[in-house]
């Protein structure tokens, strides 16, 4: 007689699975704080590590995936876990890449601090000014281009100028004052950085 038992809870998600949705969070908190002052940033190599990384999944998960999969009788519940196994596959992947990175940016910010600083003036994008936290402090964050590259700074600090800024969309006015060191692959460890007035010149009647 053949067996019709599909497994069970097939649509719910596993202690495992909110064990990896939590490990992804974290791990996105981390990276994205790991490198966010390295600029020009090599982007390729995360892409180049998930599309290895999942490659290497894929290859090593197939046949246990296959069984799995024909054990369950409905169409639905197929397409369910195979979508499932692919969010699965490429998390794990952007997991595993993103903790791969991490030594890597501590050595480009290591190499760049016994490099001499040099000074990059870039064009404010945007700013933002978040509500007020419950010790009366606010954050503002400083959109920027650098290296043709976007970039953001987190600071308590020019919060009057920030919020001229924010509210007049007068961002012409001022620059920021790039405080950098060269480290590897073509990139810059951001290391201190102010604001600079740069007023209008005012154009002459004739």
């Amino acid at each position: 007689m053949e067996n019709t038992e599909t497994p069970k809870d097939s649509n719910k998600l596993s202690w495992r699975d909110y064990l990896l949705i939590a490990g992804i969070i974290a791990v996105f908190y981390f990276f994205d704080n790991d490198h966010q002052d390295i600029l020009n940033y090599p982007d390729y190599l995360m892409y180049w590590l998930v599309a290895a990384i999942a490659i290497a999944l894929v290859v090593t998960r197939f046949r246990k995936f296959e069984k799995k999969y024909m054990a369950f009788q409905t169409t639905g519940d197929r397409l369910f876990y195979a979508l499932i196994s692919l969010v699965g596959c490429g998390a794990g992947a952007w997991v595993a890449a993103g903790i791969l990175l991490s030594p890597f940016n501590y050595y480009d910010v290591h190499i760049a601090r016994q490099n001499p600083m040099d000074s990059i003036i870039c064009n404010i994008d945007s700013t933002t000014i978040s509500e007020k936290n419950p010790d009366e402090t606010q954050t503002s964050t400083i959109y920027y281009h650098a290296y043709d590259k976007p970039g953001k700074i987190e600071t308590h600090d020019y919060l009057q100028a920030l919020a001229y800024m924010h509210v007049l969309h007068s961002y012409g006015q001022y620059r920021l004052m790039l405080g950098v060191h060269k480290g590897i692959l073509s990139t810059w460890w951001l290391d201190k950085w102010s604001l600079r007035y740069n007023p209008p010149i005012p154009t002459q009647k004739r």
